[in-house]
């Protein structure tokens, strides 16, 4: 089944996604649409993948169509035998398709474990663990489907939704690559972010307003966990902020100062 090639940043976006998982076990499956990706691209991709505690699967057809000097710096990242998959999914918290292609969606639907990518989903899926696949690269409504005009057919677009819709029921959540963020949200970090205006204007008194990160050259989530709603945290200047940790500071209204600035008066 053809791939269609995507927007340069839309695996960038993915694995930026992926920084609030730094401290899980998460298996990054890379399929062969994957690979449409250019060489400079796919070298920022490993900067920032070797700052989570991710684990690489990649298909056959990735392998041939990805740059050498990826699979080089990923290292022992990358995972080329099923048996050490395994024991990664044994304590893996969660499984991540970031381009889930025609191919590999017809055949972990229908449970057929053919190659590495497909037996690593399959386990995944048996094990009960979360299951996010990125739906840009097959979906009949998605932009790039509609590029190369491979939505003119009702009944095969019925096929692949069907294909999707079984994929749903076995557990996986597929989602457009702007729902990913949110997605992991919710399947990681439940209830986290439920939280309202209401509850920054009910802080408690005596609660901490300043807190200081300037050591951290990563602020996640756990590093924000329990800081108060209104607070002012202060960070190193040149910080990488994840995503989720983001979107909790924005829902929080709390307030980034980066070390050495004075606070803003109100």
């Amino acid at each position: 089944m053809a791939n269609i090639p995507l927007e340069s940043d839309l695996l960038q976006r993915i694995v930026q996604a992926l920084l609030p998982v730094l401290n899980k076990n998460t298996l990054v499956f890379f399929t062969g649409g994957a690979a449409a990706a250019r060489a400079d691209e796919w070298l920022k991709l490993v900067d920032r993948l070797l700052i989570t505690e991710a684990k690489i699967v990649v298909s056959p057809a990735f392998c041939q169509l990805a740059p050498e000097l990826f699979v080089q710096r990923l290292g022992s990242r990358l995972l080329t035998e099923e048996a050490a998959m395994r024991r990664f999914i044994q304590t893996a918290h969660l499984g991540v398709v970031p381009v889930f292609t025609r191919n590999t969606l017809a055949k972990a639907s229908l449970g057929i474990q053919d190659n590495l990518i497909t037996n690593g989903i399959a386990a995944v899926l048996m094990r009960g663990l979360p299951l996010i696949g990125v739906k840009d690269n097959y979906h009949p409504d998605n932009d790039h489907t509609r590029a190369m005009g491979y939505q003119a057919n009702p009944a095969y677009n019925a096929l692949l939704l069907g294909y999707e819709q079984q994929l749903s029921r076995l557990g996986a959540t597929l989602v457009d690559s702007g729902e990913f963020t949110p997605a992991m949200e919710r399947t990681l970090y439940p209830g986290v972010f439920g939280k309202t205006a209401q509850s920054r204007e009910a802080k408690p008194q005596g609660s901490p307003t300043v807190k200081n990160l300037a050591n951290q050259p990563v602020i996640t989530w756990q590093e924000l966990n329990g800081v108060a709603p209104g607070a002012t945290v202060v960070i190193k200047e040149n910080a990488i902020v994840t995503p989720l940790a983001q979107e909790y500071i924005k829902k929080q209204g709390i307030v980034l100062q980066p070390a050495g600035q004075q606070p803003k008066s109100n």
